[in-house]
């Protein structure tokens, strides 16, 4: 008989047990998950990190890139990472993971500022041409 009793026990710690946890889960609020979005060139690239010059402050950040990283160009098309070579202007779309920076979509651009300005003047124009990267 004690052997039932002891089976009983230990099924009803279990259930109990199971049920608490469960009843934790259900209240604990979901942590949101915060994209944040940076803007900058390329100062340094490995496979399992980029650091990109920021555009508004030049100073420079280190993120953790993997496997899951999306790395594409202004349209949406899949660029290879050899692709960020130094100065190469990017947004980093990245979350916070612990203490680490982690990049979740690489987009390349083609510029950081947008192209020249026309400037109309009564004066001769000389012109010369001006890609942009």
């Amino acid at each position: 008989m004690k052997t039932n009793e002891i089976r009983v026990v230990v099924a009803a710690a279990i259930f109990f047990g199971v049920a608490a946890v469960e009843q934790m889960q259900a209240q604990a609020p979901a942590t949101p998950v915060v994209t944040t979005r940076e803007t900058g060139t390329v100062s340094a690239f490995n496979p399992s990190s980029i650091a990109i010059r920021l555009e508004a402050s030049e100073k420079a950040v280190r993120y953790s890139a993997s496997a899951a990283t999306i790395f594409m160009d202004e349209s949406g098309a899949p660029v290879p990472p050899v692709m960020l070579k130094m100065g190469v202007p990017v947004t980093v779309d990245y979350v916070q993971k612990g203490g680490r920076l982690v990049a979740r979509k690489v987009m390349v651009l083609r510029s950081l500022t947008p192209g020249p300005a026309i400037v109309e003047s009564k004066k001769p124009i000389i012109t010369a041409a001006v890609e942009g990267n």
